[in-house]
Parts: C-alpha cells; structure tokens; sequence
C-alpha cells in the first residue's frame, strides 16, 4: 500500500499558494466563487484533495473585516467527507484560546456545498517563521510553550488534533502562534461527536506519517499522547532544523519500520550531523539547521545547548509507548518552563551509561586518578573488588526494579484512562451496552485506587484521577444518562473527585481550568444528592458550583461558554430550592437562567453550538411552565411553554435523528402538555400527546432495557397513559397502567435499594393503584394500597425531613385513604384522615406566596371535613 505525500491534504497554511501542487485538474478549472454567504470572496488563499480555503471579506460599518472560508471542493462532497467537515465546524466552535484559529459561523454555499467562517490568520508556518526571525534556542522554546497550552486546551475539551505539524502552527507577524486544521481530528466529547460518528483512525492518506505517532501509524486507539508525540517531533525540529526520522520510502511498510522501530539520535547529536548526499526533500531542513546553528554560535554551540535537559524533554515526549510520555502537553509546557527557569525537569535519559558517560566528562582528572590507582591496587585487592561488584549488581537490581516500578505505574495510569475514556466511550452509544459498562467501571475502579495512593504532589495525576472518578460516577448513577443506578458507589466515586478537586483549588486558586473542574463536581454531587433524597446537601453544592461560576463570569464577561454555565447553574439551585419550598428563591433563579439563555439563543455566538442553546431554552420552557402550573395555579398559560418546549425539542430531533437525549425531551414535552390538558379537561388533545409519549418510552426502553433511564422513561409514559385512561372513565384500563408502573419502579429499586427516588416512584405507583381501585369501588383494596403507599411515603420523609415534595405526597395519601373510608361508610376514620392530611399541610408552613396547589388542598380538605 502506497501513503501519498503531503500534498493530498488540505494546506493548513492559509496563506498557501493557490498553485500548490496536489489540486485536481478538475478543481483548476473551476472558478472560485465570487460571494460565500455575507462576505465577498478576494481570492483563493489555500488548497488540497478534499477543500479549498478562501480569503474572503466583509464590510461592517465602515470596516473591512478578512475572515478565511474553508469550502468543501466540488465533486468531494461525499458523505463521509461531509460528516468529517460538520465534525470539524463543531470541534472548532466549542474551542476558546488565543492559540487556536477561531471559529465565527458555519452554512451551505448555494450549489449545496458546506463551508465555515474562521479567523483569518496573516502568519507563516512555524519553522519558516523561526528562521526567517532567526530565532534563538530560548526564544522557540518560549514560542512552543504556547503551542503545548493550546493543545492543552483542545485535550481539555476532549480534542485529539492528530496531525500537529509545523504547517498547521501558524505564527502571526507579532509572535503569536495559532494551531489550525483540525480536519482529522478525534473528538472524544459523546455529546457533540453524537451527530457525526466517525472511524477514530483516521485514513492513512490524510496523516502526515512524519509527524506521526507509533500507535498512529499501526491503527491502535488514539489518545491525547499521540499529539504529545507529534509536539515532541515538532520540537525536535524547531531547534535542530531536522526531523528526527527520514522516510526513504512512502510505503506503510517503510513508514511502520521507521516510526514504530527506529530511535531516533538525540536533538543534540542529530543538530551537527550533516550526511554526505542529501535529497531534494533534506535541502530546507539543512538550510533550517543552517539558520539555528549560526544564531547559537556555531554547531558545537549548539549542541552543548541542546545537551541534557533539552535532549531529554525531547526524548520523553518521543517515547514508542504512548504511557511513558509526558501525561499531558501541559506536562511537557510546563517542563520547558522549569529549563527556562533553571530549575529541575521532569524528563530523565533512558540511558544509565549516558548519566555515566556525563559523570566522567564532568571529573576527568578525578576519574583518570582512580583509574590508574584501581590498576594498581587490582591484583592485592581481588577481594574487596568481588565485594565492590556484588553490590554494583545489588544497586543495578534496585534500580531495574524501581523503573519497573515506574513503568507499571505508567501502564496502570494508562489502563485506568484507557478503560473509562477510550473503551466507555466506544461502547457507550450501543444499544444493551450497560453491563459492559458496569464492568468497566468496577475495573477501572480498581486501577484508580491503586494510584490515588501515589497521587500526592502530582497535579497532573490528581487532575487525571479526578476526571477518572467523575466517569466512573457518571456510569453508576448521574441523572439524565443512561446510568447503571448504583448511587451508592457512584457518591463514593464522586466523593473522591470532590476531595482531589478541593485540594487542587487550594493549592491553585488562579487556575481557571481547576476552579471550573471544582464547580463541575459540585453539580454532579448536587444531582446525586437530589436522587437520594438529601435536599438541603444537594441545595449546598448547586450554591457552591453557582458562586465558582458567577465568579469566573464575571472575571471573562464576554465568555459565552461561562455565561451558559451559571444559566445551567441557577436552573439547578432554583429547582433546589424548589423542592425545599422556596419558591420566591426559585423564581429568581428560573427568571436569570432564561434571560441569560434567551440572549445566548440571540446572540447565537460563535463558541457555542445553535442546538445546544435550543437544548437550553426548551428546559428553561419546561420549567417556568411547571413552576406557572406548582406556584401559581396557571394551567392556561403555562401551555405555550410546553409547546414551545415541543417546537425546540422537534428542531433538535431533526438535526439529531439518533440522539436519545433528543427523544426524551420531545416525549417529556409531549408529557407536560398531555398532563395539564388533561387537567383542563380538553381530553381529546390529551390524547394525541399520550400515544406520542408511549411510542417514544417504548423505543428507549426497547434500545437499552436495563438502562434506569429507559425504565423511567418508561414507567411516566405508563402513568400517563393511566392518567389519561382514568379521566376517560376506563378505570380498568387505568389500573393494569398503573400496575405496569409498580413494575417498573421495583425494577428500578431492584438495581439500587438506596435510591430515594426509586422507592418515591414505587409509592406513587401504590397511590395511583389506590386511585383506580377508588374508582372500581373496590374500597377495601383501595385501603390497603394507600396505607401501603403511606408508611413509605412517611419512611422517605423521616430521611429527608427537607423534602416538601415526599410531605404533599403524603398529604395526598391521607386524603385519598379518608376518600376511600368515605366511601365505605367509615365516616369517622374519613374525618381522621382528612385532619391528618391538613395537619400535615399546615405543617409545611404555607404562606401567601407559597404554590396555590397547596392551598387549594387545604379548601378541599376543609370541604369535605365539613361534610363530614
């Protein structure tokens, strides 16, 4: 198999040739456009066998703003090349850093082809920028730092580039690098890659094999240490002006063996190596090195220069195995720092004989002495010797032993990753998948155990272990994900998150990444806390994370993506507070959430993606709607945010025909809406919305059945299907619904016996049992499903004694039970229950502005304890 070169990609220099070699002769002929979109096309400024990049402009007011358009070329417009360029429009959108090219809108030409708008960047290609400004060691050692902080940013945001190349870092006039192209990249992020699966190894013909890394090359599972390997070839080229490999063939066989089985010489040994014959394809390189060579004074200088901890940095980020590199392009930034700043690196040499070799260079005199001394004394002194090499042989056998050490150490931290990130994701979207992942979870478990005892004094591990304890929660038990439902050990594993997080803020408290993981986790145990029924603990987090946010909002006003953030922050703390009975507190939360998300969806800004801000704006309808139906009583005009909830959850669904996420707000939509129309009596379009909402909880539940959110899907589509049957008088109808319902909800308290909220559905599904036997007349059974109901309702509240929600139900227990006994003539025992009920109402503390569905029970109560 032959690997074309380089000039089968698109150029990720935007100030390319428009004659670079590699275009069609069919893309030759066709003219460029003359307008794409709002902006008026200057020229062709780049090219390659899948697009084209254009320079296009602007006018704003007065002002000519240049952008570059990337264009997917006539007669490549394929399928798969068309998900691989919507892939890259949305990788690039959800990136915010100085050092990456920035995204600004996306569309379809007229002819039906996609493009996007990105920065125009006025720069050269990193190692033609170097040598034109014949850069000093130091200074592109400065230069690459910025570099790995942007690949950082990308690693942080689940973004492998996969094809880090001088090429694609293009430096502006004023020094500022930009990383650019990320048309092959991997995204790890299952929320944004969902819309645009594709393979994670990418085509041979589109990687740059110089650049490459071993597992690149070979096909193996990509993570971010393949571009800490390709920083590692680029290093190694900014400061010796020579790639540390040469291709004698493009052959995968040849690229195999030299990538995969070559070491490559030290940067201090290849910088001064000049071979007799060079190709064509040597001559830069030598003119680079040229360039370097003559800025340090000389080619011994230079290699005296490169000499120890530049050579070892470069050779650790080189490393064949992917686990024994830099953990991070943080990792490897932050160890060029520390030789900038003389102070110790991380990197060592592999080598003994060449820490051996220094030793000797370094105590000459001293050495040549003890050499001719140990000459003299060998013959008398046999013994002493024998000695000497045992424990020469002890000392080797405790260091072989403490590098196995480390390397096991190395391959566990890997494996861990690998387990919860690289396996997890790729089992994840598939249907029944969900005992695979309890055994990814529970193994992965075990690795990070076992590191989180040498976690002390590594950031990078403790910001690694955090990560892996965050996934392994979100698989046991996160809500509103196809979680396993173990909340016990899911509150363990997030528990530990919490505790390295909190450690890691107090340690750096500038560090914008860390802060924003610590809110993160705060979220996660606000929504774990709020299944387990701890109300008030789950209030305390959603505060904890809102106060991180606003703080960092407020320190980037114009940061979209935080802005979003506390959005999503004050729906939580008002839906907390709701549950605590504060609803003049979750008012003004739900109010600030959907005006900060209306301005989003209006502003429509560059980072953020246009379904995402429908996503938001759909659950801020759903909510006020509920709160307009909880706290005020107003069924009528809480519909036209229930439908407007459906509109937005439509738009999503055609965008994302696969995306369960998307299925389930449509149904929820459809749910809100049956509920309330029943409510108002307009049964008829009740029930258009009812055979939606069981179509939908059929199919999630067919897709992942063990699923615990595909059995609640299913279980509310169940109850209201019985709701509907009840208000028609089918009653029987009802009750077979709403025993489906209990069976479903023992499922869910089968899989975890400590979950709050699946031992309140198990007893709401008592209650409406009771209410459809209510209706046959059968007042005995009716009784006894209530009292049922009751005791678990009250056991809840006795563990929660801050959930208001658990003390409405109880009081409607107690209402429909004096119903029942009503019924059957037990007048006294109906009184009783009625005053019970009421009390328990009046004990919840109602005020004016408390839900009027409260109040409207205390007059239905006083009501019947007046006939009675």
């Amino acid at each position: 198999m032959q690997v074309p070169g380089e000039s089968d990609e698109l150029p990720t220099s935007q100030t390319a040739p428009p004659g670079a070699p590699g275009a069609s002769e069919a893309h030759d002929a066709a003219p460029p456009p003359s307008q794409i979109g709002k902006y008026v096309i200057e020229r062709e400024i780049g090219r390659g066998g899948m697009g084209s990049v254009y320079l296009g402009v602007r006018d704003e007011g007065g002002f000519k703003r240049l952008v570059a358009i990337k264009v997917v070329r006539r007669g490549m417009d394929t399928e798969d090349i068309i998900r691989r360029f919507e892939l890259e429009r949305q990788l690039l959108a959800a990136l915010n850093h100085p050092n990456i090219a920035r995204f600004y809108e996306g569309g379809v030409t007229e002819d039906g082809r996609p493009y996007f708008v990105m920065e125009h960047i006025e720069g050269r290609p990193l190692d033609r920028y170097c040598e034109s400004n014949r850069l000093s060691v130091n200074e592109r050692l400065e230069l690459f730092r910025n570099i790995c902080l942007a690949v950082h940013h990308a690693h942080q945001n689940l973004v492998v580039h996969r094809d880090i190349k001088p090429g694609n870092i293009l430096v502006t006039k004023e020094g500022v690098p930009k990383l650019v192209d990320f048309g092959i990249a991997k995204l790890l992020n299952p929320g944004l890659s969902a819309r645009n699966p594709l393979p994670t190894m990418p085509d041979l013909r589109l990687l740059t094999p110089e650049y490459a890394s071993p597992e690149q090359v070979r096909g193996e599972p990509i993570t971010t240490a393949s571009d800490v390997y390709s920083l590692g070839v680029v290093l190694y080229e900014t400061l010796t002006g020579r790639r540390p490999y040469t291709l004698r063939a493009r052959s995968l066989h040849e690229i195999e063996r030299t990538v995969c089985d070559m070491v490559p010489e030290r940067p201090s040994q290849m910088a001064t190596r000049w071979p007799a014959k060079q190709p064509d394809a040597q001559v830069a390189q030598l003119e680079k090195s040229s360039s370097i060579v003559g800025r340090e004074g000389g080619p011994h200088r230079l290699r005296k220069r490169l000499a120890g901890d530049i050579d070892n940095i470069i050779m650790m980020a080189l490393r064949k195995e992917p686990h024994r590199r830099y953990a991070s392009a943080e990792q490897l930034g932050e160890d060029i720092r520390r030789h900038l700043n003389n102070l110790p690196v991380l990197a060592r040499s592999d080598s003994r004989w060449h820490h051996m070799s220094k030793f000797v260079k370094r105590n000459k005199l001293g050495i040549g002495a003890a050499a001719a001394i140990a000459l003299l004394l060998f013959v008398g002194s046999g013994a002493t010797a024998w000695q000497a090499h045992k424990a020469e042989l002890a000392r080797r056998d405790a260091e072989m032993e403490r590098e196995r050490a480390e390397r096991r150490f190395e391959q566990v931290r890997e494996l861990a990753h690998t387990f919860m990130f690289d396996f997890h994701d790729a089992i994840h979207p598939l249907a029944g998948s969900t005992q695979a992942r309890e055994l990814l979870a529970s193994t992965a478990l075990v690795y990070l155990d076992s590191l989180s005892r040498d976690a002390a004094g590594d950031a990078d591990l403790r910001r690694e272990l955090a990560s892996g304890y965050e996934r392994v929660g979100d698989v046991l038990g996160r809500m509103r994900t196809g979680n396993i439902g173990d909340l016990s050990r899911a509150r363990e594993s997030y528990e530990q998150a919490l505790r390295l997080r909190t450690e890691l803020a107090r340690e750096r408290p500038e560090d914008v990444g860390v802060r924003a993981g610590l809110s993160n986790i705060h979220m996660r145990m606000g929504d774990l806390l709020s299944q387990l029924g701890d109300s008030l603990g789950s209030l305390e987090h959603f505060r904890k994370a809102l106060r991180i946010r606003e703080e960092l909002s407020d320190q980037s006003p114009g940061n979209s993506p935080l802005r979003r953030g506390v959005a999503v922050t004050l729906q939580s703390v008002g839906d907390a507070l709701m549950r605590t009975g504060d609803y003049d507190g979750a008012e003004i939360h739900y109010e600030r959430s959907v005006s900060i998300r209306q301005s989003l969806l209006d502003e429509r800004p560059a980072d953020l993606d246009v379904n995402q801000l429908r996503r938001d704006l759909s659950t801020a309808h759903l909510r006020l709607g509920h709160f307009m139906e909880l706290a005020q009583c107003d069924e009528e005009r809480a519909l036209p945010h229930y439908r407007a909830a459906l509109r937005l959850g439509l738009e999503l669904l055609e965008a994302s025909p696969q995306s369960a996420w998307a299925h389930r707000r449509v149904m929820r939509a459809h749910d809100y809406l049956a509920r309330t129309l029943l409510s108002l009596g307009r049964h008829d379009e009740a029930e258009r919305h009812v055979g939606e909402i069981m179509r939908i909880a059929a199919a999630l539940h067919e897709s992942d059945p063990a699923s615990v959110q595909s059995i609640r899907d299913l279980l509310l589509a169940r109850e209201t299907t019985g709701l509907a049957a009840l208000a028609l008088g089918n009653a029987e109808e009802a009750l077979e619904g709403f025993r489906e319902q209990r069976g479903l909800a023992e499922r869910m308290l089968d899989q975890d016996p400590l979950s709050a909220e699946a031992r309140r559905r198990l007893r709401q599904a008592d209650m409406r049992i009771g209410e459809a036997l209510l209706a046959l007349g059968r007042w005995e059974e009716t009784a006894d499903e209530l009292r049922e109901a009751l005791r678990g309702f009250e056991r809840l509240a006795e563990s929660d004694p801050g959930d208001i929600e658990v003390k409405r139900e109880i009081a409607g227990a107690l209402r429909l039970l004096g119903n029942a006994l009503a019924s059957s003539g037990d007048r006294a025992g109906a009184t009783a229950m009625y005053e019970r009920s009421l009390e328990t109402l009046r004990d919840m503390e109602i005020t004016a502005d408390d839900p009027c569905a409260v109040r409207n029970a205390i007059a239905e109560l006083e009501r019947l304890l007046a006939e009675s």
